[in-house]
């Protein structure tokens, strides 16, 4: 069977090309599975509380970030909480930021002075997954409003976000359930 020159040439570029993109495209491979998601509601008081629904995981650590506002892409948010529990805690997890309760303020929470301005809650899982490629690496969905927002919806809303479709409010009840509909 004799092969054109031109046909030669395109199954050795093609062949190239897959080479190629089979050894890149691995390490660009994710394996990663949403465990929970984060939330942030205030009460009748104004006061932050931090939700947690763990599903099936479990967390002792929350950590709350200042947004983005005022700092150069090379800059890290600022770290502006940290809230510990002795042991880890699974299901819906509750901290009212102004008593924690079991959970410690490691770092006590000092809130944006613009109420405009953004925070990030985020809870670290205690079962993060791992090693790479085997088992997926485990997250919780983090969540970030601002005073102003939270002001917006009724005391004991939560404030979550799914996939990047920005902040909404849900209830208690819909927070509690939302295990069943986290999907990547």
């Amino acid at each position: 069977m004799k092969v054109s020159r031109q046909l030669a040439r395109r199954l050795l570029i093609g062949a190239v090309l897959l080479a190629t993109a089979s050894t890149t495209a691995c390490g660009n491979f994710l394996n990663v599975q949403r465990d929970g998601i984060v939330g942030i509601s205030r009460d009748a008081a104004d006061n932050v509380v931090i939700h947690v629904n763990t599903c099936e995981n479990s967390t002792n650590r929350i950590e709350i970030y200042a947004g983005r506002e005022e700092l150069d892409p090379e800059e890290e948010n600022e770290l502006i909480g940290i809230y510990v529990s002795p042991e880890p805690v699974q299901g819906v997890i509750e901290v009212p930021i102004n008593e924690p309760g079991e959970w410690v303020a490691e770092f006590p929470l000092t809130l944006p002075e613009n109420p405009e301005h953004l925070f990030i809650a985020m809870a670290v899982p205690t079962n993060q997954g791992g090693p790479e490629p085997i088992r997926a690496s485990r997250f919780f969905t983090e969540s970030s409003t601002s005073m102003t927002a939270l002001a917006a919806y009724d005391p004991g809303d939560i404030a979550v976000e799914f996939l990047g479709m920005g902040e909404s409010p849900i209830s208690q009840e819909q927070f509690a359930d939302v295990c069943d509909h986290l999907e990547i």
